[in-house]
């Protein structure tokens, strides 16, 4: 006898069938060429090649058991010792591929693996979480396509450090269960999320940090009557695992990024924000994208697209409660708007003499050409905006939202990662600066790693976070109001063909992907069957030799990573190897194999038979390679004082000490911070002043100057100073230092 499978059921294989199908298919669309179904052995050293060594690396290490070398990636930027730090760790993304490593031992199978099913985890998240927050199977579809497959992860889409978010909705499931249950295991499944999510991407965790500190502290005050004591109690060893955890995780970085003196300065930040016109522009999209490709930025895709905005908009005009109210200004507030209204037109047409003001009194401020129309017109804008919080209008909207605490709680995720990925500045666009950020500039002196981030603008990547769930509440609540209406019908596909329609890509099946040519020059295996020594390939700047350094597996002196050490960066300044400074600088970095590229279609005129030390050793159809038989690395002395000469300088009514680095015959090799104490001893009184001098590793020149502004004042003379480093002192006398004022 046949038994009938429930209508319900039968919807529910429907409906999760339906899901699958076009999330898989969407997965591969997004993703390509990096997807599971298309064949990768070859970059050729595009943009996300760090982040397939760091994998590579990781995995490696995991897979033989070498777990103290886990994070340390010695490989490049050689002689370094832990240059894996000057990128972001992907450490629970190579745990998750682990497995798929030990079968293949392919890298770039496991970051195809990576990228597509984050595609899948997102979606598969997002759905788990609506369903959780009792939103019907439409709107959660909805909601899931939305935040999965979004313009901001397709521009990142071959970035393991920025695509990988699948983790956050499982966190936030979690943090709703507790919430609603009380139940403090709730609270140790979502720090176990949480911990996946921040070590998968520290980008990432410190954006959805930010998020998730916000969304607890709204859901605590939206309980009535939930007890700070009770949730203090339970959440304390959760937040201590985490911390702990996240501390000994990340305090290396920033040990790291001390001592090479690594900071991205908020005007760095403030460029790569997100100019609000580009939050209309599809660059991604089929049948949008040339359409809005005049809005694009700099850092391309940062627009939720219009869909769920459309939605989440229409939805806050439905729940806006139609009171009457008076408007919320006080009659002072009015004046002072006046005031400053006139004072800004007023600044306005002193602009000139304000700029020229700015320039002499904070010339290490100035960094901007738009920096006094931004600094003009901020107040304003400021009380525009304070002003429109306090209307009647947005009183109502705001009641509104009170009363769906879902839905406040998910509009104000997409409204922080908006606001945050606009930066410390605001722009209107491309580079046009109109007012400063009050959210973005507070974060980025208080949050935690927040001032190490450079593209600020891809906090966009969470506001589907925020909307998807917004969108898909919105289109339960505009369905309710379609009852008895002849368009309730209609409504769903309405909505379903503008979602595909601006969520198709413009690349895969009609830009097709073409392999870059797989077969391995001959120079690499030559390198791979050589005796071992650290590799250096000219010119110096190029991605692609860390990728091909998988194959001959030595050490490598080039490199590529978020952040680069001074002394990569003086050897990418050398253009000719044959000259005395730049061969010096080969013999300090240790040089054994020395690779020259063509450029151009021609090797360079200075590749001789021999480059100082260097003997040509094998000619390749695209490659010269030298060897140096007496390879050493040649660090920087314990006494490296006794190389310096000092001086002091007096210009526009400051004094510089002056340090010089001497040593023609042989160069160095720094690879730890050095702390120079600076004693200056007056010789009118026996005041002193001290001074910490931070030197950072680099390869020391001879030439190399350094300049340390004592103070403001040129009329003062000293009598002496002292450099003191690590128990060792030279002591200067009065004619090094006596400043003479005419």
């Amino acid at each position: 006898m046949l038994k009938i499978i429930p209508k319900n059921i039968l919807k529910e294989v429907y409906f999760y069938g339906l899901w699958f199908l076009l999330t898989i298919l969407l997965a591969y669309w997004f993703s390509y060429p990096l997807d599971i179904f298309s064949r990768n052995n070859f970059w050729g050293g595009i943009d996300p090649s760090p982040n397939l060594w760091v994998l590579n690396w990781q995995l490696t290490q995991l897979s033989s058991g070498n777990f103290e070398q886990l994070f340390t990636g010695n490989a490049f930027f050689y002689p370094l010792d832990r240059p894996i730090f000057f990128n972001a760790s992907t450490l629970s993304t190579a745990l998750f591929t682990l497995p798929v490593f030990l079968v293949t031992k392919d890298p770039y199978i496991c970051y195809a693996v990576a990228i597509f099913s984050s595609y899948i985890l997102c979606s598969l998240g997002m759905l788990i979480l609506a369903r959780s927050l009792k939103i019907d199977y439409a709107a959660s579809f909805l909601a899931a396509m939305i935040f999965a497959f979004s313009e901001p992860r397709h521009g990142v889409s071959s970035y393991i450090h920025l695509s990988i978010i699948q983790w956050m909705p499982f966190t936030l499931v979690f943090v709703h269960k507790y919430f609603d249950k009380g139940r403090k295991i709730f609270l140790y499944w979502a720090a176990f999320f949480f911990l996946i999510q921040i070590t998968a991407s520290a980008y990432q965790g410190i954006f959805f940090s930010i998020i998730l500190l916000m969304a607890v502290f709204i859901l605590f005050f939206q309980q009535s009557d939930f007890k700070l004591k009770k949730f203090a109690l339970e959440a304390a060893l959760p937040i201590l695992l985490v911390g702990a955890f996240a501390s000994a995780y990340f305090i290396p970085y920033l040990q790291e990024a001390n001592e090479f003196g690594f900071k991205r300065s908020i005007s760095e930040q403030s460029a790569y924000g997100a100019p609000i016109a580009t939050f209309f522009s599809l660059p991604s999209s089929y049948f949008f994208g040339s359409w809005t490709s005049h809005w694009s930025h700099i850092d391309g895709h940062t627009s939720p697209r219009y869909l769920s905005v459309l939605l989440t908009t229409i939805a806050l005009f439905i729940v806006r409660k139609k009171i009457s109210s008076k408007s919320l200004f006080s009659s002072k507030l009015k004046v002072l708007i006046i005031w400053v209204i006139l004072l800004t037109v007023f600044a306005w047409f002193l602009k000139p003499s304000l700029a020229n003001l700015g320039r002499d009194v904070f010339e290490n401020l100035y960094l901007h050409p738009q920096l006094v129309t931004t600094v003009i017109l901020s107040p304003f804008l400021l009380l525009v905006t304070a002003f429109f919080f306090m209307t009647s209008f947005f009183r109502t909207i705001y009641l509104g939202l009170c009363s769906e605490k879902i839905f406040f709680l998910y509009f104000f995720i997409a409204m922080l990662a908006f606001v945050v990925s606009l930066g410390p500045i605001i722009k209107l666009y491309d580079n046009q600066h109109i007012m400063i950020n009050p959210i973005g500039a507070f974060l980025y002196y208080i949050f935690p790693g927040f001032s190490s981030i450079r593209a600020i603008s891809r906090m966009s990547i969470l506001i589907p976070l925020g909307l998807g769930i917004t969108a898909g509440l919105s289109y339960m609540l505009i369905s309710r109001r379609l009852d008895g209406s002849r368009f309730k019908k209609i409504f769903p596909y309405i909505v379903f063909t503008a979602l595909i329609l601006e969520t198709y890509p413009a690349k895969g099946l009609h830009v097709p992907y073409k392999q870059q040519e797989n077969q391995i020059p001959h120079v690499y295996n030559w390198l791979k069957k050589a005796q071992d020594g650290p590799v250096l390939e000219w010119p110096v700047s190029e991605g692609k030799y860390l990728e091909r350094s998988f194959i001959h597996k030595k050490k490598l002196i080039n490199g590529i990573a978020a952040f680069a050490w001074d002394g990569h960066k003086k050897l990418t300044k050398l253009t000719d190897l044959s000259n005395k400074r730049a061969l010096l600088s080969l013999y300090a970095f240790g040089v054994r194999y020395l690779v020259v590229h063509r450029v151009s279609g021609n090797f360079p005129e200075w590749a001789g038979e021999t480059l100082g030390e260097f003997k040509r050793l094998k000619i390749f159809d695209n490659a010269l390679v030298y060897l140096n038989k007496n390879a050493k690395v040649k660090f920087l002395p314990e006494k490296f004082l006794d190389y310096f000469t000092a001086s002091v300088e007096s210009t526009n009514d400051t004094n510089r000490l002056i340090l010089k680095f001497n040593s023609p015959d042989e160069y160095y090799i720094s690879k730890n911070k050095k702390i120079l104490n600076i004693k200056v001893n007056s010789e009118y009184n026996t005041n002193s002043f001290n001074y910490e001098w931070p030197f950072y590793p680099t390869l020391w020149q001879d030439g190399d100057s350094y300049s340390l502004i004592l103070d403001k004042n040129s009329s003062r003379v000293f009598e002496t100073f002292e450099l003191i480093y690590s128990g060792l002192e030279r002591k200067h006398s009065k004619k090094f230092l006596e400043i003479k004022v005419e």
